[in-house]
């Protein structure tokens, strides 16, 4: 019992790990700010997030989509709101620049939430043209200047949603950042335009109308931020921007920055649409921000108020005020570009970080610096009497067992996430969706296994033998100069590849240090076998072109080396294993979680979840190849994965 309990240790305190780091996410997101007072924002300056969400109340009562009675009521709300702030604060500061008209008077051919001979939905911008143009509400705050920033958001729903989160929060949050600007005692340089649009969900007939009415130049429109609801509650997440600029000052300004560029392509493998497609095609720079967790709650009678709390609207709103606001105070919006998606993401949401060209080549540097550390620390602790270039190139033989771990790794995941995408391809159901991490690790933590089996198969280790700290120290090293070179893509603009130089970085920081604390720690008799059973080795790789990799110890060789380390080495392996899973693999997990909750409901976003999980996990090679790895480890493995399965499935059958 012992002896199971002592070679199944590594892979228990990485599972323990796993499931504290995603816990310890999961807590993070649920730590959202109270909901502010109107007294308590005013006071502050601040978004008044206990008095938009009772507006939420107001818009999310009841579905309302376009062209129905209750739409026609939402639109007399907004237009009520906006007349008690023209009261409150003087008509020269909220200028109206759309008249209110009585919708009920208008024909059109559906009647509340029951649509009568509906047109296809790319023709219903024209045939309900008479409604639409005149249900768009505009206001406008005068600033200093004629340019100005566009805040928009639609109030309609789909017919089968209250709309809390789509898009009532938005109107709700657009409402409250106008009464913010209005009462300011601070004139703003820069115009600000709210547009509340009705058609969004109707193949976007609101922002067309806008852009048909040309607007945009009539009200000298030089950027826009768009608010959208593509799930339910939650935090709000920038996850588009047309400009490498505008993510960056919204991670600089905004209180809490919940950002990632992923969110755009997410969105374009859901063939999802938002206003932000019409503001870009016409030229104008802008950013879409969007309530996004639970999707499957979307366009459902789910979206609603039970699903979006005060302390939501309260983190949406706080950052689109100070966004909005920061906005309305840049000396020349014009420099702000329309065409330049940007790539960006956020650490634990209270710093973002925009991958610019100069960030990239900075992290690009951070790799190439940080592989050559590891290089110099390796040779000057290991292999002293070699050159630097002999060293680096007897490194590179070795990547084959990294590339082996990074490719089974993978694989592994990309296997253990299959009995549930085919569930959710078969019932578009998310109810087994909540087990997809937790099998992706254990899928991961099996094809790093079989690299690591695979890796101590060619040295002809024992079960209870361990490697060398020769050949421990050589794997370490080969594992982060590959991670580090690999992670060179991160040059490429896309979103998520700094994943790949996250994790490489942090792991050879922790090879730089822990190198030379694991060499000047070895007992005595350890290196002194050490030492003598190099000699051997080293002349053999000198005598022939064989790979260091491939170079097997013989039985006497075998049975020299130790069985046992000492205790201050496992302290260190353990507390290097503690940081490195702190820091990497939760990148890898905050960003699996948003997908997991975004993809919930389509099976090609939930087989592709794993490959975030790769990048931190593939490198634990170094660790499990210390140990043996028997028949029980994969047996425990597969049988918490197999319960995992079978409580998902009867969780599915009684959710």
């Amino acid at each position: 019992m012992k002896a199971t309990g002592v070679l199944l240790l590594p892979w228990v305190v990485v599972g323990l790990l796993a499931v504290g780091v995603q816990y310890a996410n999961s807590v993070w997101r649920s730590q959202l700010p109270p909901a502010l007072s109107l007294a308590q924002a005013s006071l502050h300056g601040d978004f008044a997030g206990a008095d938009a969400y009772a507006t939420l109340e107001t818009l999310a009562n009841a579905t309302h989509p376009d062209v129905s009675a209750a739409n026609q009521r939402v639109y007399n709300f907004i237009h009520d709101k906006l007349q008690d702030l023209q009261t409150l604060n003087g008509s020269h500061k909220l200028v109206l620049q759309t008249a209110r008209h009585d919708l009920h008077n208008i024909s059109v051919g559906r009647q509340d939430t029951v649509v009568v001979s509906p047109p296809p939905r790319k023709e219903r911008c024209d045939a309900y043209a008479a409604f639409f143009n005149a249900s768009q509400i505009v206001v406008k705050v005068p600033g200093m200047f004629a340019s100005s920033v566009l805040l928009s958001a639609h109030f309609d729903s789909v017919a089968g949603s209250f709309g809390a989160s789509d898009d009532g929060a938005g109107v709700a949050i657009a409402l409250d950042v106008l009464r913010s600007v209005v009462t300011s005692k601070a004139r703003p340089r820069n115009s600000l335009i709210v547009f509340f649009n009705n058609g969004e969900e109707d193949y976007l007939c609101g922002s067309k109308w806008f852009l048909d009415q040309n607007l945009t130049t009539r009200l000298h429109v030089q950027a826009f931020v768009n608010l959208e609801g593509g799930g339910t509650g939650g935090r709000a997440i920038l996850f588009r921007a047309t400009d490498e600029a505008l993510a960056a000052t919204y991670s600089q300004v905004t209180p809490m920055p919940h950002m990632n560029s992923i969110g755009g392509s997410i969105l374009a493998a859901l063939g999802s649409f938002t206003d932000y497609e019409s503001y870009q095609s016409a030229g104008i720079p802008g950013v879409d921000i969007a309530f996004y967790e639970h999707r499957e709650n979307y366009h459902t009678m789910q979206d609603n108020l039970a699903h979006i709390s005060p302390r939501d609207v309260q983190h949406g709103g706080s950052n689109v005020l100070a966004f909005t606001t920061a906005l309305l105070d840049v000396p020349y919006l014009g420099t702000f570009q329309s065409d330049d998606s940007a790539v960006y993401f956020d650490f634990v949401g209270l710093w973002g970080v925009t991958l610019t060209a100069n960030t990239r080549f900075l992290m690009l540097l951070a790799t190439w610096l940080a592989a050559g550390g590891v290089v110099l620390v390796y040779a000057a602790c290991f292999e002293p009497t070699k050159s630097i270039g002999d060293v680096t190139w007897r490194l590179t033989t070795s990547w084959s067992t990294v590339v082996n771990s990074l490719s089974l790794s993978w694989l592994g995941g990309f296997m253990a996430v299959l009995p549930v995408a085919m569930f959710v391809a078969i019932t578009r159901s998310p109810k087994m969706t909540w087990v997809v991490l937790p099998v992706a690790v254990l899928g991961h933590l099996v094809g790093v296994t079989f690299a690591a089996e695979q890796w101590r198969f060619r040295r002809h280790l024992r079960d209870d033998q361990v490697p060398s700290t020769r050949d421990l120290a050589h794997l370490a090293a080969a594992a982060a100069t590959f991670a580090d070179v690999m992670s060179s893509v991160v040059v490429i603009k896309l979103p998520g590849l700094y994943l790949l130089a996250i994790a490489s970085v942090t792991f050879s920081v922790l090879a730089i240090v822990g190198l030379p604390l694991v060499s000047a720690s070895i007992a005595s008799r350890e290196l002194s076998l050490a030492d003598d059973e190099s000699e051997p080795l080293l002349r053999s790789l000198d005598a022939a072109p064989l790979y260091y990799a491939t170079v097997p110890l013989t039985q006497n060789e075998a049975h020299k080396s130790p069985s046992t380390r000492s205790w201050l080495f496992h302290v260190g392996a353990g507390v290097a294993l503690i940081l490195y899973m702190a820091v990497p693999f939760h990148f890898a997990i905050d960003l699996a979680v948003s997908m997991n909750s975004v993809g919930s409901t389509n099976a090609g976003l939930v087989v592709a979840l794993p490959t975030l999980l790769t990048p931190p996990l593939y490198l634990l090679v170094v660790w499990f190849a210390q140990f043996s790895i028997r028949p029980v480890v994969f047996v425990t493995v597969f049988a918490l994965y197999g319960g995992l399965l079978v409580l998902a499935i009867v969780g599915s059958a009684f959710y």
